[in-house]
């Protein structure tokens, strides 16, 4: 399900984009009122796997402080926070030993990151990356385009839809401002 794209502009403006689409076996629905992408506590948020994991994303408390932004932010107090807020709702899983979550760009202060589903963080180095189904469209299309942040974000996930069903208008795009 979805696409989710981020990116840092060339002044340190965290943009964030989604589609709207839920996939669920050969069916699809379009939600409007569950986006997909958002802000909470100055960050830019987006996230694919499962409505649930994005709405306890969204909606858990306590939520640590993200003033000290970054990796270590992200490994030492954002991870083991969702793991518990995960618990909490009776949805985190664990296979093999192992805790498995949803995909995520978490963005702000001039930086953005992946927190996969295993829970590893890592940054992107080229500026921008993307989950969910069509990840790879998204970062073909993100490298050949150089127009500006939210067109470019708005064309990546519109030819996504094109080659994915797993991806559907209507398409977010939001930004922070700044560093």
């Amino acid at each position: 399900m979805t696409c989710v794209i981020g990116m840092v502009d060339a002044v340190g403006r965290v943009w964030m984009g989604a589609d709207s689409r839920g996939v669920s076996g050969w069916g699809f629905k379009t939600s409007h009122d569950t986006r997909k992408v958002f802000e909470r506590d100055r960050l830019l948020m987006g996230y694919t796997s499962t409505y649930r994991f994005g709405q306890i994303l969204r909606y858990a408390p306590d939520m640590p402080d993200p003033s000290d932004f970054g990796e270590r932010y992200l490994v030492q107090d954002f991870v083991p926070w969702l793991l518990a807020a995960l618990e909490v709702a009776g949805h985190k899983k664990v296979e093999d030993g192992l805790a498995e979550g949803g995909q995520a760009l978490i963005g702000g202060y001039g930086l953005l990151f992946v927190v996969n589903a295993d829970f590893s963080v890592l940054q992107p180095s080229r500026g921008f990356d993307s989950v969910g189904v069509a990840a790879q469209p998204a970062l073909g299309v993100m490298s050949a385009l150089r127009s500006a942040p939210e067109r470019r974000i708005r064309q990546a996930l519109g030819i996504c839809a094109d080659l994915s069903s797993g991806v559907g208008a209507p398409f977010h795009v939001l930004h922070d401002g700044g560093p």
